[in-house]
Parts: C-alpha cells; structure tokens; sequence
C-alpha cells in the first residue's frame, strides 16, 4: 500500500461521489493494476461500473 488505510478513509470523507475498493490480495500494486492477469476482475469492472453510472 503507497498510503495507510485510515489516510484514504479520511479523504474519502471529503469527496461526495468518491468510493473505495479494497484489492483482496494485500501484494497488489500499482504494476499489478497495469499488468496482472486478473486486474480486469479485481479492478477494471468495478471502475466501468462507476462510469456507467454518470454516462447512462
């Protein structure tokens, strides 16, 4: 993780439209977010789903 958990909660309080996800593979990381294999399952779909929202 690049920052601590309560840091990102903490934000996240700040910003109305903002929401988290928690990765359930604590390895994960940034070079994961661009080049694992389940990337599209962990994170992709998740991001779509939230674009979908303000496009629809």
């Amino acid at each position: 993780m690049i920052v601590a958990e309560e840091s990102i909660l903490e934000l996240e309080k700040h910003l109305p439209n903002a929401f988290t996800q928690k990765v359930p593979y604590k390895l994960f990381n940034h070079v994961d977010f661009v080049m694992a294999i389940d990337a599209k399952t962990f994170v992709y779909n998740s991001i779509l789903k939230v674009i979908q929202k303000f496009v629809s």
